[in-house]
């Protein structure tokens, strides 16, 4: 939870809209095939997601290890956001 102190909004946000467009994608990628909207979306999402990996990181280990965690943590925004309006909803 002290990663999340340490990380601006602006990132949290950027890393949940580009989680959010990447999965989209794929799962549109699945079931319609690779076109170019697609394969524009797909990159503009890990770009997002690589670009504050890659800045942060030292090492390439780091910056993988990175990736994923802004993913995950993007991912986890998402989700929690989802949840808290549902709840609030049957509140």
């Amino acid at each position: 939870m002290s990663r999340r102190k340490e990380r601006s909004a602006g990132l949290r946000l950027l890393s949940a809209v580009a989680s959010f467009v990447f999965l989209g994608a794929g799962i549109y990628m699945f079931f319609a095939g690779v076109n170019l909207y697609n394969s524009a979306l797909m990159t503009s999402a890990v770009l997002g997601l690589g670009i504050p990996a890659v800045v942060a990181g030292d090492g390439f280990l780091e910056m993988v290890v990175g990736f994923f965690e802004v993913f995950f943590d993007g991912l986890m925004e998402v989700v929690g956001g989802v949840l808290e309006a549902l709840s609030s909803i049957f509140n």
